[in-house]
């Protein structure tokens, strides 16, 4: 169960820091204030009365990343099982073979 919170941990912190960089490129590029959003903090009533430096909004959103991934992966731990390999069956459909699918439409030929 430890190394599957940890696995939760990890995965938070990378999918924060990708969503993070993505927004910040979307709203670089287009000016929609897709960022500004992700880091809005003022959901938690205690820090929705202080203004922060865009430096530590982000390091909120991460840990509040990490939190949710965390939990997240603790839960489906709990509720469905692991294969083998520690990756809920599920989850392992949805990364490893569900991408494939789009691809197809762009072969001429398929086996």
């Amino acid at each position: 169960m430890v190394q599957f919170f940890t696995k939760g941990i990890l995965s938070g912190f990378v999918s924060g820091i990708f969503l993070g960089l993505f927004l910040k490129v979307i709203e670089v590029m287009s000016g929609v204030k897709v960022y500004t959003l992700l880091l809005n903090v003022d959901y938690i009533p205690i820090l929705k009365n202080y203004s922060f430096p865009e430096f530590v909004e982000f390091l909120l959103h991460l840990i509040i990343s990490v939190i949710v991934a965390a939990a997240l992966f603790s839960i489906i731990k709990i509720s469905m099982g692991t294969k083998a390999n520690g990756v809920p069956d599920d989850i392992d459909l949805l990364l490893n073979r569900r991408p494939a699918f789009p691809n197809n439409s762009l072969v001429r030929s398929h086996p």
